[in-house]
């Protein structure tokens, strides 16, 4: 199934093409901006998405010749009621058109929900859709961090659970890139202006509750720049306080929602120096660059988890029929169709109105030549493993000594019973903790999930042994529970798989930090051997004085070596010459400071004479006056008039006079 995407957000005109595993085509083109402006008014946005969707549709269908099953696209801004830009119109206007004319179905999200789920498919996470979690969305419109589950209408739930009260992370960023000269939008560019900066700046957070205030930080790069810091300074700056800002409202929600997965999504939080951050301190999970900025992929992605319907195309050499598989028929599927899988299906036909064509309507469907488990197997463990989930270096070391070991298993097999002898003969002074649940049935995965998230709440154990008997595929698979097999990886405590004979291999098994053929070799590999340990401690008690005594004749060729020393030999010597070099250093030190206050002296004397030489006193001494009228000083003749009692000021005293004549010059 080929699904188009399209997002026209403020900045960014985008399109993308997801063909239910891979973004096949991600085009998108930044709407221009005048230099020194900060952005864009919606009708100038409204008016370059138009020009520019032509070119980036032909871009995205350029050597690609698909039929296309779907359109989606991003019709607001956020999932919140009132949310709307006139610029989504254009994408939706133009996504209608498409629709009519290809006679496929069209379906809107929101462009939040959009960069969420980009984030995600970048972050190879989407099966936290089917989840809870917290998503931060973080670019120059929104900066909210988001509770998000799985929907029953739209196939995310997003509720606002905090957000900044005045500026966002965006603006901000791009506010003091235009006060330091940068092109807008500026993310990059002060980005790489702040990587050039390798000295340290105190950053504040400013929080209300679960919210935040960042206009306080436009103020700081300001003043910063004012008095004179560097441009990568004020970059540095600018990007630390959002970081401490954006760490504060994490932690407050940690401890108000409890520890959920993290998300960071939008274009801010593509940033190198955040991301590191967020990345080391709760191993979030981001969006790669390309798609952290606004785009079309998450737009597309989201059709394919809007209902869990499956459309798809069954044909031969000579025919073509379309089909669908409704999600109440398509979740009792045990593998994922794929495109040239050859199948088996049973259904009805009938007319799907919209376009007046037959389509088959699925209710069962089974792979051919190959069964529907073994297929769905070798799918999960293709998708786990290219995640990297069976990687060794991932893989936890199992503790040589475990005080409490961890049994997860039925407690009527005969799994158990080998497990609790084994390591009540190998290793008695371990505590075991058992844990009983189902390993067979509809329910079974389900309670070993369970029971190893307790494991890890309770910090009950050191190591964890999870397994069972063997039986047939039908019989293990609660052990190829894809959500069971992403427990195993997340869990702190080591994991060790224990699941049927040697020759029977599980999803649990890779994904294990170490695998046992049977649960008897599990509690083997799980604990020391008590006599061999025995045995080892004899020989270290044995060799423990020969140790000893090399230990203490090192030593004490040490202490000689100390006590032949020049220093310990002759102290008064080492003392005269630490007492010469004293000497020296101070003699240095009042030399300057003597050299150092001659030049202030000479400065001062300097400054005193031009501050006498200003002085109206010292005018006044060398015979002049100063003429007033009212305190009112006279600077012209013209101001007077005959008969008029004024004040003459001299250096010595004051004199009240009366004007008798008035003589003007040749200039007045």
């Amino acid at each position: 199934m080929l699904t188009l995407g399209i997002d026209t957000s403020n900045y960014t005109t985008s399109v993308a093409i997801y063909d239910g595993e891979n973004i096949l085509k991600n085009c998108k083109k930044l709407l221009p901006v005048k230099d020194g402006e900060r952005g864009l008014r919606q009708s100038d946005a409204v008016f370059h998405h138009t020009n520019q969707l032509a070119d980036v549709f032909d871009e995205a269908f350029d050597s690609f010749n698909g039929k296309l099953d779907a359109i989606a696209v991003s019709s607001r801004p956020r999932d919140v009621e009132g949310s709307y830009m006139p610029c989504f119109t254009v994408g939706v206007n133009s996504a209608r058109i498409l629709a009519k004319a290809l006679k496929v179905p069209l379906y809107t999200v929101s462009h939040q929900a959009g960069h969420i789920t980009a984030a995600l498919y970048s972050a190879k996470k989407l099966e936290l859709m089917n989840e809870k979690f917290i998503a931060f969305h973080v670019s120059g419109g929104t900066t909210e961090a988001l509770l998000v589950q799985k929907g029953t209408e739209n196939p995310l739930d997003i509720e606002i659970i905090a957000k900044t009260l005045d500026l966002n992370a965006g603006q901000l960023v791009d506010r003091v890139g235009v006060m330091l000269g940068l092109h807008f939008p500026c993310g990059a560019e002060l980005e790489k202006l702040a990587l050039k900066y390798s000295g340290k700046v105190t950053a504040k957070a400013t929080l209300k509750g679960t919210d935040c205030c960042l206009s306080g930080v436009e103020n700081i790069c300001a003043r910063m720049l004012t008095d004179g810091a560097s441009p990568e300074k004020v970059a540095f700056a600018c990007l630390m306080n959002i970081q401490k800002t954006l760490d504060k409202m994490t932690e407050v929600l940690i401890e108000k929602y409890g520890k959920f997965p993290l998300v960071y999504a939008g274009g801010v939080m593509s940033n190198s120096i955040i991301r590191k951050h967020f990345e080391e301190k709760y191993g979030a999970f981001f969006a790669e660059p390309k798609f952290s900025s606004d785009n079309a992929s998450g737009v597309a992605i989201l059709d394919h988890y809007r209902s869990g319907h499956i459309y798809l195309s069954l044909k031969d050499d000579k025919a073509l029929v379309r089909a669908v598989m409704f999600a109440g028929n398509a979740r009792h599927l045990r593998f994922k169709p794929e495109e040239g899988m050859k199948v088996i299906a049973r259904g009805r036909v009938s007319v799907y109105e919209a376009t007046g064509q037959y389509q088959l309507y699925i209710e069962d469907m089974q792979p051919d030549g190959i069964g529907a488990l073994n297929l769905a197997y070798e799918q999960l463990k293709k998708k786990l493993s290219a995640e990297g989930l069976f990687s060794e270096d991932i893989k936890k070391p199992i503790p040589a000594y475990p005080k409490r070991i961890g049994v997860i298993t039925s407690p009527t097999g005969a799994a158990v019973q080998d497990i609790l002898n084994i390591l009540g003969r190998r290793y008695p002074i371990a505590e075991v903790v058992f844990c009983p649940v189902l390993v067979q049935g509809e329910n079974a995965s389900a309670q070993l999930i369970d029971a190893i998230e307790r494991f890890n709440k309770a910090n009950a154990a050191d190591v964890i042994i999870i397994g069972r008997g063997g039986g047939s595929i039908e019989d293990l698979w609660a052990f190829n529970d894809e959500k069971l097999a992403r427990t195993i990886a997340k869990s702190d405590i080591p994991v060790i798989s224990a699941v049927g004979h040697e020759t029977d291999f599980t999803i649990c098994d890779f994904v294990a930090d170490l695998r046992a053929p049977t649960p008897s070799a599990a509690a083997e590999l799980a604990t020391p051997n008590m006599t061999e340990l025995l045995s080892y401690f004899k020989s270290v008690k044995d060799s423990l004085p020969a140790i000893m005594q090399r230990r203490i004749d090192f030593e004490k060729q040490e202490l000689d070596n100390l006590a032949s020393s020049k220093v310990l030999l002759s102290p008064k010597e080492f003392i005269n010459i630490r007492k010469n070099e004293l000497d020296m250093l101070s003699a240095d030190m009042i030399k300057a400071f003597k050299a150092i206050l001659s030049e202030n002296q000479r400065d001062f004397v300097a400054l005193s004479a031009k501050l006498d030489a200003l002085s109206p006193l010292s005018v006044l001494s060398r015979g002049y006056s100063i003429v007033q009228n009212k305190n009112k000083v006279i600077k012209s003749a013209k101001e007077l008039n005959i008969g008029q009692n004024i004040m003459v000021k001299l250096s010595d005293g004051k004199a009240e006079c009366e004007v008798k004549a008035i003589t003007l010059d040749e200039k007045g």
